[in-house]
């Protein structure tokens, strides 16, 4: 079908490849968007979590947006390992791997900031986007963008029949790829 002078030509289904690989699924919640991790999850390619925690965030977590949506708050991770003493797990545990993420943007942008802001070399990630790749399946193409427009994790599990778990995002990743990868 031709757009404008470009072609819209669907593109092969990219997880069945991806999923071949060696992988693990990686998600956070930060202080707010441009602001620090506070939790992060990582299940293997089996749907196990093999690192869920909180991480201290050394400033206060401001009240705002983020924290009403992921309602972690100072005391809870007062406790908490700090990222400093995280990041050799978190680079053990990705090494090597396909790091599959929900918004590879948002996942860059959030680890870089946090290495920036705690003085540790930033952990570069072999990421590959979910959120794309959902898009990309189920979503619809955008002729002003010449894209196909995100899908919202929430709607991703809930039109994939997949229960939505805002405190176990890694597991929600891990079943949203095997149920698109036939698709």
């Amino acid at each position: 079908m031709q757009y404008g002078g470009m072609t819209n030509t669907p593109t092969p289904n990219p997880l069945p490849e991806v999923l071949s690989q060696d992988h693990v699924f990686l998600a956070v919640e930060s202080t707010d968007l441009n602001g620090r991790i506070i939790k992060i999850q990582i299940a293997d390619n089996n749907g196990n979590l093999i690192l869920d925690t909180l991480i201290h965030p050394r400033w206060k977590i401001k009240k705002g947006n983020a924290q009403l949506k992921h309602h972690i708050t100072d005391e809870m991770a007062s406790s908490a390992p700090r990222w400093k003493d995280l990041l050799p797990t978190i680079a053990n545990l990705t090494q090597g791997k396909k790091v599959i993420v929900y918004n590879a943007k948002f996942m860059n942008a959030v680890f870089y900031t946090t290495s920036l802001k705690y003085h540790t070399p930033y952990l570069n990630l072999d990421l590959f986007c979910l959120m794309e790749a959902t898009a990309q399946i189920i979503g619809v193409w955008s002729e002003y963008r010449q894209a196909y427009i995100p899908v919202k994790l929430f709607d991703a599990c809930f039109d994939n029949n997949i229960k939505y778990n805002d405190h176990k995002k890694a597991l929600m990743l891990y079943e949203l790829a095997n149920v698109l990868k036939t698709k």
